[in-house]
């Protein structure tokens, strides 16, 4: 599958490197902790725009077509992903209450693998299967780049009405969030 190409708003870019500078300056933090921070405001905006699967999958009504599956024996089915959407396959059931693949053991997981990249940002932890982080320091210059390696990330992604990913507003989110952090560090500096 491809890559999730994003094109993140220019405006928000800008707002969270105001954001990272703002918190360096006037929060006292360094580049290190501050795009750190950023990054935990990112994982977490980016969780909050992806999709929870339901916890049970749906039986549907045996159309017949595939000819080993008749549907006098088989009146149901449900589909069961084997690594994504373009790649399922149909369990016949005799019953429609037949619990034999009515339960997705991973409801949850992109979601969820957001937030598995937050120890990584943290500088705690490697990648796994579902996310990677990795951390790149020079003289003058600190990145963090995350990746989420699940192959169906994109259809796990909300969209708005208009079909725009609300994965493209979580830079802003994350801005915002930042800096209603540093408010919230130059009180307690103030004090």
């Amino acid at each position: 599958m491809p890559e999730l190409d994003i094109r993140w708003p220019e405006q928000d870019l800008r707002s969270l490197q105001s954001a990272v500078n703002r918190a360096i300056r006037v929060g006292k933090r360094d580049l290190k902790s501050a795009l750190v921070q950023a990054g935990v405001y990112l994982a977490r905006s980016a969780s909050a725009a992806t999709k929870s699967a339901p916890r049970k999958r749906r039986a549907y009504v045996n159309k017949g077509e595939d000819s080993r599956f008749p549907r006098s024996r088989f009146p149901y089915y449900r589909e069961v992903w084997r690594s994504g959407p373009e790649d399922t396959f149909s369990w016949y059931l005799k019953t429609k209450t037949e619990p034999k693949f009515e339960t997705i053991k991973r409801a949850g997981l992109a979601k969820k693998s957001w937030y598995w990249m937050i120890p990584g940002i943290r500088g705690r932890g490697g990648g796994n299967f579902a996310q990677d982080v990795e951390h790149r320091e020079s003289a003058l210059d600190y990145e963090i780049e995350m990746s989420n390696k699940l192959p169906y990330i994109r259809h796990a992604l909300k969209t708005n009405d208009d079909g725009s990913m609300l994965l493209l507003q979580a830079l802003g989110k994350a801005a915002r969030q930042m800096e209603r952090d540093t408010d919230r560090r130059m009180e307690r500096l103030a004090r």
